[in-house]
């Protein structure tokens, strides 16, 4: 496994959304602001981008609910058509975009580090709307669509040679609340393994959001 950074060498990086978008850039897809953007980026050496594939835009999968509150199944077009059950509800359209971000970036020499789950960004929780109303870090249907997600985003892009290393997420322990090391651990492990059984060849990394020492006196 390639190392991301070089013993002695200073990389120059910095966590991307479009500048004309912010975090609805996706919804918003404008290529050539983000053809701009890069380009600039590259131009003033940064060398590396963090880029958070919206995780509620790109898996928009909502329960369809019936009486009584019975959940039927799945979609992600307000119930129109149910999706199958090996279905993983990712919008293509949306990974057509992120490619072409690549793309760019691999013409300007800029390296990618995905940060797959981010459903939390801006101080709001930006999941798919099936799981809302779950604790994503411990429900169990929260984390069968986060390794489906992570599964097809990762067999998607791991070929693409701008990508250096997988994230986690963005800050994902705001996502949902841990009572104890051990459920941390679990979804930890439960996420690196979804990232690493689809490509064991890049590095996996986390940016968690201000973690405390319980233990540290005060």
């Amino acid at each position: 496994m390639k190392n991301v950074f070089e013993n002695g060498k200073l990389v120059i990086g910095c966590n991307y959304w479009a500048s004309h978008a912010g975090i609805r850039m996706w919804e918003n897809w404008n290529e050539e602001v983000v053809r701009s953007d890069i380009e600039q980026l590259s131009k003033n050496g940064v060398k590396i981008l963090r880029v958070f594939p919206l995780w509620s835009v790109f898996q928009p999968v909502d329960k369809v609910v019936s009486y009584q509150g019975l959940v039927e199944g799945y979609t992600v077009d307000g119930g129109t058509t149910m999706l199958k059950a090996t279905d993983d509800g990712v919008d293509v359209t949306m990974l057509t975009r992120f490619n072409t971000l690549l793309d760019i970036a691999q013409e300007y020499k800029v390296q990618i580090v995905p940060s797959i789950l981010t459903g939390w960004m801006s101080f709001a929780l930006l999941v798919p709307p099936a799981i809302k109303s779950e604790n994503v870090i411990t429900s169990p249907l929260a984390l069968m669509w986060s390794v489906r997600f992570i599964k097809r985003f990762v067999s998607e892009f791991k070929h693409h040679k701008s990508i250096v290393a997988w994230c986690l997420g963005n800050e994902c322990n705001c996502m949902g609340k841990v009572e104890s090391r051990e459920q941390a651990w679990v979804w930890n492990t439960i996420m690196s393994d979804a990232i690493k059984s689809c490509d064991n060849t890049r590095p996996v990394i986390h940016g968690m959001h201000s973690l405390g020492n319980p233990n540290e006196e005060k």
